[in-house]
């Protein structure tokens, strides 16, 4: 039984899950690791061990966030002697254009690169928007995390990047698609009481939507809040991850349901 626990079942394709008996097994700067992570209300953890060089890692948290589950690997790596990172670098606006567009893996799954004055950014489809450090030679990494994103070129043209983190690497091809616009409406307060309150989308997990002044803003359990932005009459979509979401109004004006969209459908009703 304690060999299972450690050991990855394979899934029907033949790939890993890294995932045994409730232990991932991953690994820090190529050397396995067997890793749980947990939380409730409050409070978060991460455990990782390395068994060949006998180093042990815990992290506990007294808050809802991913410190732990992103500081665990740091401390893990230099206690290996081998720390992630390397010295970030100026990046001027000439150079990060270089590198905007839109990049797809084998699975026709894209992942976006973008530009703006906080600096560049990058965001797979249907999640989050992550900072990027300049680091050199056409090399960045995920802020406050350890995945690298290594772009490469051709004829001295960016055709490609290699993502790669503690579960995976992922090749990406740079495609001539342009990116996803979305351009925020004025929104105004009174508009936007009808939509305020909970929704429920799943058993214990709802979206709760407040405003102040001209803002509108969500709040997913046991999650920061992010503000929201309108695209159209009952429509609006979040910056910080690929979502949007649509509210649908009653004859009589008033608002009971949802439909929030983040790479698939999930309906909401509303709990208060």
């Amino acid at each position: 039984m304690r060999e299972k626990a450690f050991t990855a079942f394979q899934l029907a394709d033949g790939s890993s899950s890294k995932y045994g008996y409730g232990w991932m097994s991953m690994n820090v700067q190529g050397s396995p690791t067997q890793e749980h992570s947990g939380g409730i209300n409050g409070s978060t953890t991460n455990a990782i061990y390395l068994p060949k060089e006998k180093i042990y890692v815990a992290v506990l948290v007294n808050r809802e966030s991913d410190d732990a589950h992103k500081l665990a690997p740091k401390l893990a790596a230099i206690a290996l002697g081998k720390p992630y990172g390397g010295i970030e670098q100026p990046l001027t606006e000439e150079q990060a254009q270089q590198y905007t567009g839109v990049y797809v893996n084998k699975d026709g799954v894209e992942r976006y690169i973008t530009f703006d004055a906080d600096g560049l950014h990058s965001q797979r489809q249907g999640g989050g928007r992550f900072d990027l450090r300049y680091v050199g030679n056409d090399r960045f990494l995920f802020a406050h995390d350890v995945i690298d994103l290594t772009f490469q070129r051709s004829g001295g043209n960016v055709t490609g990047a290699l993502f790669q983190s503690r579960d995976r690497e992922e090749q990406l091809t740079r495609t001539d698609k342009p990116l996803p616009k979305r351009e925020a409406m004025a929104l105004k307060n009174a508009e936007l009481q009808a939509y305020v309150g909970e929704y429920e989308l799943a058993p214990g997990f709802t979206l709760t939507f407040r405003s102040e002044g001209d803002r509108f803003f969500v709040r997913a359990t046991g999650q920061q809040e992010f503000e929201v932005f309108g695209s159209a009459p009952h429509e609006f979509f979040l910056t910080v991850v690929d979502a949007n979401m649509t509210f649908h109004p009653e004859t009589d004006g008033t608002v009971e349901r949802l439909t929030f969209r983040q790479g698939g459908e999930m309906e909401g009703k509303r709990v208060k």
